[in-house]
């Protein structure tokens, strides 16, 4: 006749492990201590003036890459800003005669100055997710709001036909080279 002592003895020790690993898990995820409180060491007196207020948010300063693309008031020019690392690019264009690419550094106080070497020159401030200020290209400003565009997941290919150098306008479309 078979012993019963085989499956209790199984089932104590299942039970045990089962114990063990509810402890192990109750200890393991119990909350930390808070933190220790610190005691002022100055407090301020009655009637003594407070603290200066910090000072007012700086306009967003793009971090890692961004990219802004809009028109100029006019819609007589596209705008498109990239910004990558501390650096930014922009590429204006009306899809016939005006293209200019100008690049610099992106301020962290005060609007960010894109140049190049032709006299182009854009400006801009990015406040509310959208960079709005002055694109120049061969004596004309334009006034100029760029949403932030949404992340693509990978580069678009250009359309066929189209190099992707720039003034290459292909088949119509972008003459890019980001």
């Amino acid at each position: 006749m078979p012993s019963a002592a085989g499956p209790a003895l199984t089932l104590a020790a299942v039970g045990a492990v089962a114990v063990g690993v509810a402890t192990a898990n109750v200890v393991l995820t119990a909350d930390p201590a808070p933190p220790a409180v610190e005691q002022a060491t100055g407090a301020l007196a009655l009637g003594s003036p407070l603290p200066a207020p910090a000072a007012p948010p700086a306009p967003d300063a793009p971090q890692g890459s961004a990219g802004y693309t809009g028109w100029s008031a006019d819609r007589a020019v596209s705008v498109d800003i990239r910004v990558e690392n501390g650096s930014a690019k922009a590429y204006v264009c009306d899809g016939a005669a005006v293209e200019s690419w100008t690049t610099g550094p992106v301020a962290q106080d005060g609007p960010t100055v894109l140049t190049a070497g032709d006299g182009s020159r854009v400006e801009y401030t990015v406040r509310d997710g959208a960079a709005s200020g002055t694109a120049s290209v061969g004596g004309t400003t334009w006034e100029f709001t760029a949403p932030r565009a949404p992340a693509a997941a990978e580069p678009a290919a250009p359309p066929a036909g189209n190099t992707g150098s720039v003034g290459d306008a292909g088949s119509g479309g972008y003459g890019g080279g980001y």
